[in-house]
């Protein structure tokens, strides 16, 4: 319906009074009842005003989309998060026998489910259904809120029903902070070139945590 030129908000702000109209047609036309103009070969079109009203957040949008076609269509909720997650592993990426059992990543994606149980020691654990752009993963972690991008970090574990990921750590991506790593080579751990590095930071002060190794 983007191509009827008006905004979603301003679609459904009209749509009962669309319906209504369509359906006093029809109950004319099941009636019998011909209006003056009902004869003419073009057929006559009901003007209905659309309000002025601002567009839908585009979070909603999307998450309308989900809930009625299955799928996203017009965007994705990690797009506006996509710098953020560059350094990420895709989910995809884990299927392809690029890691190895137990192995540390990093992924990001959206929380899709939850499956919250007690195990036999009482411990309360949880199993959320993690996606991202590529594909989806089964994440355990001890329950925290759902309907919300996430970065997560734990290790993968391979299981006869398929692959999952043992969640460390878990952070919303509105306040996720990427981490950065300078490999220093042997060729350059000299003296000057940590003078000069920290000359640098103390210059530009950012918002992200960098290690040197």
């Amino acid at each position: 319906f983007d191509s009827l030129g008006g905004r979603r908000s301003q679609l459904l702000a009209v749509l009962d009074q669309a319906m209504d109209i369509a359906a006093g047609k029809q109950r004319d036309a099941a009636s019998g009842q011909m209006g003056l103009f009902d004869m003419a070969e073009e057929p006559v079109l009901v003007d209905v005003v659309l309000p002025d009203i601002p567009e839908i957040p585009m979070e909603e949008i999307l998450k309308m989309e989900k809930e009625i076609t299955g799928f996203y269509i017009t965007g994705h909720p990690l797009d506006q998060y996509r710098e953020k997650i560059k350094s990420a592993v895709a989910i995809a990426q884990i299927q392809e026998d690029n890691f190895h059992d137990g192995q540390n990543i990093k992924l990001a994606g959206i929380i899709t489910g939850a499956k919250r149980i007690t195990t036999r020691k009482g411990d309360t654990m949880c199993f959320l259904d993690v996606e991202d752009f590529t594909h989806s993963i089964e994440v355990v972690i001890f329950p925290r809120v759902p309907d919300t991008p996430v970065m997560i970090q734990g290790r993968i574990n391979f299981t006869d029903t398929g692959v999952k990921l043992i969640a460390n750590t878990l952070a919303s991506l509105r306040d996720y902070q990427p981490e950065i790593y300078l490999q220093i080579d042997p060729e350059h751990d000299k003296e000057e070139v940590f003078s000069a590095l920290k000359e640098l930071f103390s210059r530009f002060h950012g918002t992200q945590t960098v290690y040197l190794q």
